[in-house]
């Protein structure tokens, strides 16, 4: 899976790998995956606790139908459970998540989002190179089911990993 890391921190992770035992020498220059699921729940455990946090730039009421928006995808894009309804065309999206490039007043003006501080959607700070996909990575909108939890929440995440995460791992 690709996951743009900065080149000079590449050594640094590869021993946190080799020392946490998630990658086990088979000889001098080759390395085997060990454990990747449990990697996965560690880095969402992670990803809960350290990164999210310092993603989370506001909230804002939802105004309409949700499907009805259409994003600049280069800037902003679906996280969370509209994403994960993107993808599996599964789930009826309750809480939103958006990750975006753009600014508060960008989001006001071009998708007439309203702040709330108890709004539906949550919006959070694009930390990866855009595509054209109208959604998060699905890792990330697999992380976001996680930690929402919940049965359906759940089912949809097992859907995602089955499909996106797996054949990757």
């Amino acid at each position: 899976a690709e996951v743009n890391v900065a080149l000079g921190n590449i050594p640094q992770v590869i021993e946190g790998l080799k020392e946490t035992g998630y990658l086990i020498p088979v000889n001098n220059k080759t390395y085997a995956w060990e454990n990747r699921k449990a990697l996965l729940e560690r880095w969402i455990a992670e990803y809960a606790t350290e990164l999210r946090p310092k993603l989370l730039k506001d909230t804002f009421a939802l105004k309409g139908n949700w499907e009805n928006m259409e994003f600049d995808n280069n800037k902003t894009v679906w996280g969370g459970e509209p994403a994960a309804d993107i993808l599996t065309h599964y789930l009826r999206p309750e809480k939103f998540v958006i990750y975006t490039q753009e600014t508060r007043l960008d989001l006001i003006k071009k998708y007439k989002l309203m702040p709330d501080k108890n709004g539906e959607i949550e919006v959070l700070d694009m930390f990866w190179n855009p595509t054209e996909a109208k959604t998060a990575p699905p890792l990330l909108v697999y992380a976001e089911l996680m930690l929402e939890g919940g049965k359906r929440n759940k089912e949809t995440a097992e859907k995602i990993y089955n499909e996106y995460i797996q054949p990757n791992l």
